[in-house]
């Protein structure tokens, strides 16, 4: 309570242009505290209000802001005003340079908060990483990824990722208390929220193992266990078959969900709006590369060699086109390039003139 009449008291000086640079640099430092932007935006209306501002915070643009500016006809008409409106127009124009200042300060704050509350994690081609997070889920991170973690999820009781690429998930139970003013639910608990964001959708669970990959403009979640609530940006299609696994109510405008039970695969764009539910020929085949393999079953090469190029950075060019429909049957340890290719090579019975990260693919001649 101290530290936000200490910022109250700073924030007024600085709208009065009053502060020193000690002062402000003072600022600064208090409102890095993420937990103090509610009171800080109160903090603006109140003195808003106190000026006689018509204003909200939601409704600011930069718009806004020059359409109260005076333009050069504007100006000269300022001059030409009794002395009394010309120090009334001064007075607004100071406010809201005031307003858009403030306004300015809490958005850097917030951009500053954000920078420094998460912890990013990378892999390079043809390498994993084991990450346990700060809240005890553990997470195997695929080859070529990126993963954000929200590392301030214990102050908003909320549990966020944000993932480019591919990684599975094994989220720990964490509990939180529920504020519910009901003497019988008063000291009830619920399970702590996680989220894995992507640029599709959101996978919303409790306590659960999946994987979810991000690649090529299109999600893929697999659920192994636990049950998980997918969000989409744009709407989900629906069919006849999906309402029972289909959330019925829109979570939010223009969006909608669909849960996931253990073993359900599906893929999903929100460029192309294209659902696609897929009936698994192995019961763990999309996470075999956590056990260090990579296993295809009847599986067209054009989509082994589309992962192959995710894990390893590498383009293949295929010297027969027809040959990208063909079924293979594969079974690969996750190791170094040069262990897969040859394994590769004799598997199939083709030949890979490698250029640099360039594959050439052909038949081998018999």
């Amino acid at each position: 309570m101290r530290n936000l009449h200490k910022i109250k008291l700073l924030y007024e000086k600085y709208l009065n242009r009053t502060a020193t640079h000690e002062e402000v640099e003072e600022l600064f430092m208090l409102l890095r505290d993420r937990n103090q932007f509610q009171h800080i935006h109160n903090i603006m209306e109140d003195e808003w209000e106190r000026n006689d501002i018509d204003f909200s915070v939601e409704n600011l643009s930069w718009e806004k802001v020059r359409s109260e500016w005076p333009t050069e006809q504007k100006i000269s008409d300022v001059r030409e005003m009794p002395i009394e409106k010309h120090a009334i127009w001064s007075l607004k124009i100071r406010k809201i340079v005031a307003v858009a200042a403030g306004v300015l300060i809490a958005g850097m704050m917030l951009w500053w908060w954000t920078k420094t509350n998460t912890k990013e994690y990378r892999t390079g081609f043809g390498e994993t990483m084991e990450i346990v997070l700060s809240d005890g889920s553990r997470v195997l991170l695929n080859a070529n990824s990126k993963m954000t973690w929200n590392t301030n999820w214990q102050n908003i009781q909320e549990r966020t990722v944000q993932l480019e690429g591919e990684a599975f998930f094994e989220v720990s139970h964490q509990r939180m208390p529920v504020n519910n003013s009901s003497p019988d639910q008063k000291d009830s608990i619920s399970l702590m929220p996680f989220q894995v964001i992507t640029s599709d959708l959101s996978v919303n669970v409790l306590g659960t193992s999946f994987n979810v990959a991000s690649r090529r403009q299109k999600t893929d979640v697999f659920l192994k266990s636990g049950e998980v609530l997918l969000v989409a940006k744009p709407p989900l299609p629906r069919s006849k078959n999906d309402e029972k696994k289909t959330a019925g109510p829109s979570l939010a405008k223009h969006m909608d969900s669909i849960y996931l039970t253990p073993g359900d695969h599906i893929t999903y764009s929100g460029i192309t709006r294209a659902l696609e539910r897929h009936e698994e020929k192995l019961p763990d085949e999309p996470t075999s590369w956590v056990d260090g393999f990579l296993v295809y079953e009847n599986e067209k090469l054009e989509t082994v060699l589309q992962e192959l190029k995710d894990i390893y950075g590498k383009s293949f060019i295929m010297e027969d086109s027809t040959m990208l429909s063909r079924q293979v049957d594969l079974g690969l340890p996750y190791e170094d390039w040069y262990t897969v290719s040859e394994l590769m090579s004799l598997s199939l019975e083709i030949e890979m003139e490698e250029n640099n990260s360039e594959i050439t693919v052909k038949k081998l001649e018999k």
